[in-house]
């Protein structure tokens, strides 16, 4: 896959995570969003990403998962929740937490990830 084919998807677009995905849109990937907050996203669809309804309907739909929230409960909920992204992935699903959470939490949802066929 050449990067530019990349689908990226990108949760938490707060003060940190709105203008890494930023970055990632003027690189020219196709980018899909989802915010907590809805209004979090608005710039970033009026330049040209895609809002998803859900983490889960965004991992459907992207090679490379970014992941940049508060602590290990907002990265438990949007990737391990009721429509988390763990619910149905793309296949090889790669998740890139930017989240700055404890190491021991960390390793644990990294190995739940991988005993689901995740990256």
């Amino acid at each position: 896959m050449r990067m530019g084919s990349l689908r990226i998807g990108w949760i938490g677009l707060g003060a940190i995570g709105e203008p890494m995905a930023q970055r990632v849109l003027q690189g020219g990937f196709a980018l899909q969003v989802w915010s907590r907050n809805p209004a979090g996203a608005d710039a970033l669809v009026a330049g040209g990403a895609t809002r998803s309804d859900s983490p889960a309907a965004l991992a459907q739909r992207v090679d490379v998962l970014a992941v940049c929230v508060t602590d290990a409960q907002a990265v438990e909920d949007v990737v391990f929740g009721l429509a988390g992204a763990a619910l149905q992935p793309a296949s090889g699903l790669i998740i890139v937490d930017h989240s700055t959470i404890d190491p021991l939490s960390t390793r644990s949802m990294a190995a739940r990830w991988a005993t689901r066929g995740g990256q």
